[in-house]
């Protein structure tokens, strides 16, 4: 039986987007004349079909990965659509994951002062999480994002045949939905609780579960549109200790694993904070990440440590507090100031869980 296309509107600060999702989403991609399509060199290899289907306007085939968030890529990139005479009334689009939607959304919103910008995210990751929020940026001098915009895309179509049956590159996203269940929104968890890991990964109810994030994301990013307020900090749920874990083990452990562990890591420390926390989230999280096979390493005592001192450096610390969503329930966390000196034995009383 052929799905339907989800279709929802998006509202973030002034900006309204469209969102599709469903397999063949990307039929419903229109190119005018002078529009450009930034391209990811895996997608042009893997998709050539998919890449066949823009050729009636201009794209440009970019190398994947950390490194094409640079100086160099934006320059280069912003020649290119000078030499190809792009106006200001065209669309800047692009057809990848997050990296390229990251250097396509700031060449966008910075080109002749802005032109339009459209995505066609292509991971798991990239349709629930960094196509949605307008978050673009560059990396300068090896530190990631530090020049960037807020730009959120016009249209969002995320064609899941570009991922469906693809075991690896939808588990390797699902911490991040995740934590969207825990800090946003708790249907997002009975889906997964309640949902065969299968037919999620054969496309059956990936559509579903796509447009669930996407919309949660949405919504919060909504109440802080350009991240002036604290309200964002929920979406770091996991990521203070996970972050940690990351910069510790030189990126060993991927970014998914981490944010899995510190997101055990963080409910143990709301526990001690707080007390229990209604409906046991810890035992819910530990029965998905049995259900849907995922794998949490046991760590040496050193990496911990020297977690800990990536921590102590977050960003998020001001005045020797660190900002932390502690979870009071599955589906709502707030945002917690902690003085680090009061943090650290909490942390290390809790770490056991982790270490081998």
């Amino acid at each position: 039986m052929e799905q339907k296309l989800l279709k929802a509107s998006m509202k973030i600060g002034n900006h309204l987007t469209t969102y599709v999702c469903g397999p063949g989403a990307m039929e419903q991609w229109k190119g005018e004349t002078g529009d450009v399509v930034i391209v990811s060199n895996i997608i042009d290899e893997l998709f050539p079909e998919k890449v066949e289907k823009i050729e009636r306007t201009m794209h440009i085939i970019v190398n994947d990965g950390e490194s094409a968030k640079s100086m160099e890529s934006y320059n280069d990139l912003c020649t290119k659509l000078m030499e190809l005479g792009m106006g200001r009334d065209n669309t800047l689009w692009y057809l990848g994951g997050g990296t390229i939607g990251d250097l396509t959304g700031f060449v966008a919103s910075t080109f002749k002062r802005g032109v339009g910008f459209s995505a066609i995210p292509t991971t798991f990751l990239s349709q629930i999480d960094s196509a949605i929020g307008g978050k673009n940026g560059i990396n300068i001098s090896s530190t990631k994002n530090m020049v960037g915009t807020f730009r959120n895309p016009d249209i969002i179509l995320s064609d899941t045949e570009f991922i469906q049956g693809n075991a690896s590159i939808i588990m390797d996203g699902l911490p991040e939905a995740i934590k969207h269940g825990f800090a946003l929104n708790n249907n997002i968890i009975e889906f997964l609780e309640q949902t065969e890991p299968e037919k999620i990964i054969s496309g059956e109810k990936l559509p579903e579960f796509i447009m669930m994030n996407a919309m949660a994301k949405g919504e919060i990013c909504n109440m802080d549109p350009e991240e002036r307020g604290e309200t964002r900090f929920l979406l770091n749920f996991g990521h203070t200790v996970g972050h940690g874990i990351e910069a510790a083990t030189h990126n060993a452990i991927s970014h998914g694993t981490a944010v899995l562990m510190g997101m055990r890591m963080e409910m143990l420390v709301a526990s001690e904070i707080e007390g229990p926390i209604a409906g046991d989230p810890l035992a819910k999280l530990d029965h998905i990440v049995e259900k849907y096979n995922l794998k949490i390493p046991k760590l040496k005592q050193n990496i911990l440590e020297d977690a800990w001192t990536y921590m102590a450096r977050d960003k998020k610390i001001l005045r020797g507090e660190i900002h932390i969503p502690v979870i009071e329930r599955s589906g709502n966390i707030r945002i917690r100031k902690i003085e680090l000196d009061t943090l650290k034995p909490i942390y290390w009383k809790v770490l056991g869980t982790l270490s081998s």
